[in-house]
């Protein structure tokens, strides 16, 4: 048991005097290491005795009282920074959250190479396809905010599971569709299904996280890996089923591998208790409630410099998506395999990175991370239009590749820090919803300017605003103050 030590003097000597569960004055109290010596020193002033020899009741501070949130153990966020100590719900909570974002990134990662091959296969035409891709941004875009309202209402668990079955469902739809509406209102159904299930996910990750500050970055950055490894895994899964199963089948296949991980889902403690029912909220309330949580977050600097840079990043993953394939072919004759290939060695690469953005977050700061992150994208950007080598080439994209990494790692690690708990499932809305439209902008301003001017002009554009956004984000974020 950690004890305190009281010291008197009395007369010339000291001595010591333990006293078990005794607590003193905040500007008395000077904490140790509890992993060194497992005690907690305090010190008294020679002038002023401490009376008293019954034993005091240190009131409950906040911080207390969110230990003693349901699924949050207590005492988790006093680990010191070299030791990660894992409860038995503690592994549960993040072996659940680490296998369905693995299942789930997978599945993204097969669709994006099978999709429009399918969409053309029943009959539609390239503008269709176009449409196709966009419509469940178009649901989520919609969605987001008041998902997130939701989600710091009536808790993490509930919309996470009916978010999943939702988004299934629709995938399981999308592979028995049979022309452009059906495909059309399916798809509708995963982006409204991924909108609300992502957000919940998302802010049950940051309160897991949110339980271990010394290790909120490693965290983050395992899950980022993660991704990356599903990523890498996917487009090449997908291709083996659409050539053995036919188009559809990689739709049917993830669609009901949601729909089964939905029990998983319901064995998962709730980290945020609703503060309110379903059939207890009004519109009126609600909307109020929803203009001070984001009146809130908008006004934070450090909100802001996220907003900022997970805007930037979002550029960078256009710029990925839509100028690099073009240019790569263009320039050096690339065929879908290489493009494969290249996207691949990115994925790789963000999944080593990953891990690195998240030990420059604890060990140093998320600002760090981020940083660096960003400086790296930059520059790998902006190298390529001086590039006369196709090893160049690659040599850019594992620059972008572990740039990504790092920034997603920051912005995580970050988020979990400055966003109090209440309030985590708004901002992981805000985000994705800055993400959204980030994709609904830039992949048309970097093609427009692809066309109008040049590739290398696209990819200036691209390395300037990500540099600028990282000037910005280092402006706008202030010292590192975690929320519990």
């Amino acid at each position: 048991m950690c004890r305190l030590a009281h010291l008197r003097s009395r007369q010339l000597h000291s001595a010591f005097t333990w006293r078990p569960r005794f607590s003193l004055p905040h500007h008395n109290a000077l904490r140790c290491q509890p992993r060194r010596l497992g005690l907690v020193f305090a010190s008294s002033s020679p002038r002023r005795e401490l009376k008293g020899e019954h034993t005091h009741k240190k009131p409950a501070s906040t911080t207390d009282q969110r230990r003693d949130t349901p699924g949050l153990p207590p005492l988790a966020s006093l680990q010191p920074l070299s030791v990660l100590q894992l409860q038995s719900e503690d592994k549960i909570q993040l072996g659940i959250l680490f296998g369905t974002s693995f299942v789930i990134q997978l599945g993204i990662g097969v669709i994006i190479p099978v999709l429009p091959a399918y969409a053309q296969s029943i009959g539609l035409s390239t503008t269709d396809v176009g449409l196709i891709v966009a419509v469940p941004s178009f649901a989520s875009a919609i969605l987001n905010l008041p998902t997130g309202l939701l989600v710091d209402m009536l808790g993490r668990k509930r919309p996470l599971v009916y978010g999943s079955l939702i988004d299934g469902i629709g995938c399981v739809l999308t592979a028995m569709s049979a022309g452009l509406y059906s495909m059309t209102g399916a798809r509708l159904l995963m982006g409204a299904g991924s909108a609300v299930s992502y957000t919940a996910a998302e802010a049950y990750m940051l309160d897991v996280a949110g339980k271990f500050p010394a290790h909120r970055g490693r965290l983050m950055g395992a899950m980022g890996a993660v991704s990356s490894l599903a990523y890498v895994m996917g487009p090449a899964i997908g291709g083996v089923m659409a050539d053995r199963g036919g188009v559809a089948a990689p739709f049917a296949l993830i669609g009901v591998s949601i729909i089964l991980m939905v029990p998983l889902f319901r064995l998962l403690p709730e980290t945020r208790p609703p503060t309110a029912t379903l059939s207890s909220l009004r519109l009126g309330p609600l909307i109020s409630e929803a203009r001070k949580n984001f009146g809130v977050l908008l006004t934070d600097r450090n909100q802001q410099s996220l907003l900022v840079v997970q805007a930037s990043l979002s550029t960078g993953w256009s710029a990925s998506l839509t100028v690099l394939p073009l240019w790569a072919a263009a320039t050096w004759g690339s065929s879908p395999g290489d493009l494969g290939a290249i996207y691949s060695l990115m994925a790789l690469v963000g999944f080593l990175g990953s891990p690195l953005g998240g030990v420059l977050s604890d060990s140093m700061s998320p600002k760090v991370a981020i940083s660096v992150g960003a400086a790296a994208c930059a520059l790998g950007f902006g190298a390529l239009p001086i590039l006369t080598d196709i090893r160049a080439l690659y040599v850019s994209a594992c620059l972008i590749g572990l740039g990504e990494s790092c920034l997603m790692s920051g912005v995580g690690a970050m988020s979990a820090d400055v966003t109090a708990a209440e309030q985590r499932g708004v901002q992981s809305a805000l985000l994705k919803q800055v993400s959204d439209v980030t994709f609904v902008i830039m992949p048309i301003t970097l093609a427009t300017i692809t066309t109008q001017i040049s590739f290398e002009a696209a990819f200036i554009c691209t390395a300037t605003l990500m540099a600028c956004a990282n000037g910005s984000f280092l402006l706008l974020a202030g010292p590192r103050q975690p929320k519990l």
